[in-house]
């Protein structure tokens, strides 16, 4: 049986006298244009960025909270500062991260079931995972 390379199979690989041996790297690089998938570079880094799961409070720590947003009402006049940890929802895909920021309480609207930072936060009381301030040193 005869192969069509037969004729050249054993010949020595070609090396230019007149040229430099080009790197990997160069030789890689002048494939790039031809990607099979326009926008895959960005989609994988997408499917790759981590966010976490939102976790679900236990009905014990939710009348914590409760209790703290209604002592906070209390003290809307003064601005307290609080320490609100939270969790922001991604835009793009399921999941999150948490959040904690210091900042001065400017509003609670009951109504909307969120409270107002003036750092210029809204946080619905859903997303709430822990609040802190001076005025709660005697209820936990």
């Amino acid at each position: 049986m005869e192969d069509n390379y037969d004729d050249i199979i054993n010949l020595p690989h070609h090396v230019s006298k007149n040229r430099p041996k080009m790197s990997l790297y160069k030789r890689a690089a002048q494939f790039m244009p031809f990607m099979a998938v326009k926008g895959l570079k960005e989609v994988l880094a997408e499917v790759e960025r981590y966010t976490e799961p939102k976790e679900d409070l236990m009905e014990d720590r939710k009348d914590l909270l409760d209790r703290k947003l209604s002592i906070l009402q209390g003290f809307l006049e003064i601005s307290p500062d609080v320490v609100v940890t939270y969790f922001e929802p991604d835009k793009r895909k399921a999941g999150g991260k948490y959040l904690t920021v210091t900042a001065q309480l400017k509003d609670i609207q009951m109504e909307r079931k969120r409270i107002i930072l003036s750092s210029g936060e809204k946080i619905l009381f859903e997303n709430i995972k822990d609040l802190d301030s001076n005025l709660f040193e005697e209820i936990e």
